[in-house]
């Protein structure tokens, strides 16, 4: 389990109409109640902002390269829903531990029509910054997020195609989502 998918929980500088903004703010409040440890129903609301705020499966798809172009349709969605699951346990795992965060939006950085930087900061018991940068595509009138970029260019992309290679080399697409499955029991 990696750093790189924590995400902040409120940019208190955003502005309403900055969808790019919205985007992770949405998410970020799913993962400040895990934070707070509130009654709500962490898991599944947490996958159902995974599912709608991030673009997993253009993020498991350039983690596994030339193998998503020999796989069926019926294994790219659930290799994609997989991927859901591993990031919502990832962020579950993380955040649970994590008590009375902060946060701070840095800026916004245009990079072509369709993808920007969302640069922020979370601040972990008054003390410890993480620096988190967000990539985030528009893709049917939404921003989504395709990649987390922890202490301003540790791409999570370029982790997971490390990481998950060796399941790739040993077992192909079934193996990794055997391992992802397995990764993501709670």
């Amino acid at each position: 389990m990696t750093i790189g998918f924590l995400l902040l929980s409120t940019f208190h500088e955003a502005n309403s109409d900055n969808l790019k903004t919205e985007t992770i703010v949405e998410l970020q409040d799913v993962l400040k109640k895990i934070s707070q440890k509130d009654n709500s129903p962490f898991y599944e609301n947490t996958l159902l902002a995974i599912k709608s705020l991030y673009d997993a499966q253009k993020m498991i798809q350039m983690i596994i390269g030339d193998h998503w172009n020999i796989i069926s349709e019926e294994k790219k969605k659930e290799l994609t829903h997989v991927f859901e699951q591993y990031i919502t346990s990832n962020y579950l795992k993380m955040f649970k531990n994590i008590q009375d965060p902060s946060f701070k939006y840095i800026n916004e950085k245009k990079i072509g029509k369709n993808y920007r930087l969302v640069k922020t900061s979370m601040i972990i018991d008054k003390s410890e910054s993480v620096e988190i940068n967000y990539l985030l595509q528009k893709t049917e009138n939404k921003w989504r997020i395709f990649d987390v970029l922890l202490a301003g260019s540790v791409s999570e992309i370029a982790t997971k195609k490390s990481e998950f290679s060796k399941h790739l080399e040993n077992g192909g697409v079934e193996g990794l989502i055997k391992a992802l499955k397995a990764i993501t029991k709670l």
